[in-house]
């Protein structure tokens, strides 16, 4: 019994320095580990690559813009075509080499150009506004009309908005969108005063604030460039009571300058005149106490 107790204890001992030896240290946390130094020399090697990529287009665009200014429209698109190696997603570039066709009066190549940059960049106005004009001049009236549309969406700058309105008012005018037409014409005019000395005559419109059929007979009636308009003789205008018409020669509105016209009802007949003030409406307001009396 003893000689066995005594192996047991003699076993333990010997047991234990084995356990205390083999027992190991728990594992660093991964934070604290060391990065491989190849990871951030790939790292470092990768940003000044991008640094000088950039570097390099910013210096080709800038290249090209001053040679643009300076009229040498072949060193430009070269410069710009670097630069649109440089960085294939930036717009700015193709808008530039569009520019410089422009300048060479080749629409074509432009038109390819200007729709590359706002593929690229749909937030690109300056596009839009050259694609447009390019349109209008190509009798593609309905796109040149969304791409003023996008101006005016996009651009901040209140005298370029001003002059997307007043372009996109001629083209509204053509498709016979009157009534934009002279939405756009008034924002123009509201976002950019200078617009205002170029309307000279307004959309004639009547409001019968009466109870009586009315009927215009028009004397005289100047156009917008200073001509006279001529009437057949006993033409009339009727404007039904307490309504409002826009004088219309056909489908189309008659825009003046000034206006003398007769009131004529079962009573008799008032002459009056008005003259084109502002906006795009030559407005004539008649009341009761406009009518021929009894």
């Amino acid at each position: 019994m003893l000689r066995t107790l005594g192996r047991m204890m003699l076993a333990a001992v010997a047991i234990a320095p084995l356990t205390a030896c083999g027992k190991s240290e728990p594992d660093a946390p991964a934070s604290v580990l060391p990065e491989k130094p190849d990871v951030v020399e790939e790292d470092r090697l990768a940003k000044e690559a991008r640094a000088a990529k950039e570097a390099a287009y910013r210096k080709a665009l800038d290249d090209g813009t001053k040679a643009l200014a300076a009229g040498d429209t072949d060193a430009a698109v070269a410069h710009l075509k670097r630069a649109a190696e440089e960085n294939p997603t930036a717009g700015e570039p193709h808008y530039q080499i569009a520019r410089a066709h422009l300048a060479k009066k080749n629409d074509e190549a432009a038109l390819k150009e200007l729709t590359e940059a706002v593929r690229l960049d749909p937030r690109h106005a300056g596009a839009y506004m050259e694609r447009a004009a390019l349109y209008e001049r190509a009798g593609q009236i309905d796109d040149a009309g969304y791409d003023y549309y996008r101006v005016i969406d996009l651009e901040p700058d209140r005298k370029t908005t001003a002059r997307a309105f007043w372009l996109r008012s001629s083209i509204n005018d053509r498709l016979g969108k009157r009534d934009l037409y002279r939405h756009d014409r008034d924002r123009a005019m509201e976002l950019d005063p200078e617009y205002r000395k170029r309307v000279t005559a307004g959309d004639v419109r009547v409001y019968n604030h009466t109870e009586t059929k009315l009927k215009l007979e028009f004397e005289q009636f100047v156009n917008p460039d200073g001509s006279p308009r001529t009437f057949r003789p006993g033409s009339y205008y009727t404007i039904p009571d307490d309504n409002t018409r826009f004088l219309l020669d056909g489908d189309r509105c008659m825009p003046a300058r000034s206006v003398r016209f007769k009131i004529t009802t079962n009573f008799g007949s008032k002459t009056y005149e008005a003259s084109y003030t502002k906006g795009t409406t030559l407005d004539i307001h008649i009341y009761d106490s406009d009518l021929p009396s009894r």
